[in-house]
């Protein structure tokens, strides 16, 4: 069985309801769980969660939206992809590049949940919701864009030591 079948198990017996009763209970909650969506998910015979999907079980058993995203190892969104110009780049800039991705990953990690919440997740900027935004420091600029930055100036000081001339002026 899947880590996610495991955990909606668990909570199924601790709230002592049948399987036969998540339907209805999503139904009163303004969401949908088929008989068919809930016995493959209970039983493990389930693919990648839609979220909507998850959605409904959070709701319905009361467990953290996060928490059944981890349970599925569900992201909320498709893996990053270059734009097709990214294969022109030399091997020193595409490290520059990634080393920019991971700083702004960390930062979205670092973020606290306040803002996590209130800028809601990729992808998800529907009615109602407040597209992504970066996480700011105490003076109201992006976090990303600043360690963005130290990792282009540390690039930029690693290249002078080697020689390099800035392409960039």
């Amino acid at each position: 069985m899947s880590h996610l079948s495991d955990l909606l198990n668990n909570r199924l017996n601790e709230l002592k309801i049948k399987q036969s009763e998540l339907g209805r209970l999503a139904k009163k909650r303004g969401e949908t769980l088929s008989a068919g969506t809930v016995s493959n998910y209970l039983n493990g015979s389930h693919g990648k969660p839609s979220r909507a999907t998850l959605r409904a079980f959070s709701v319905v058993l009361s467990i953290p939206l996060e928490e059944l995203e981890d349970a599925a190892s569900f992201t909320g969104s498709e893996p990053f992809e270059p734009h097709r110009d990214a294969d022109m780049l030399t091997a020193t800039q595409r490290d520059a590049v990634n080393q920019i991705i991971r700083l702004l990953a960390e930062g979205n990690k670092n973020a606290s949940p306040s803002i996590a919440q209130e800028q809601g997740t990729p992808g998800e900027t529907g009615e109602g919701e407040k597209t992504p935004q970066p996480p700011l420091d105490r003076l109201g600029y992006s976090l990303a864009a600043t360690t963005g930055q130290r990792a282009l100036d540390e690039e930029d000081a690693k290249a002078n030591k080697r020689g390099e001339e800035n392409q960039d002026t």
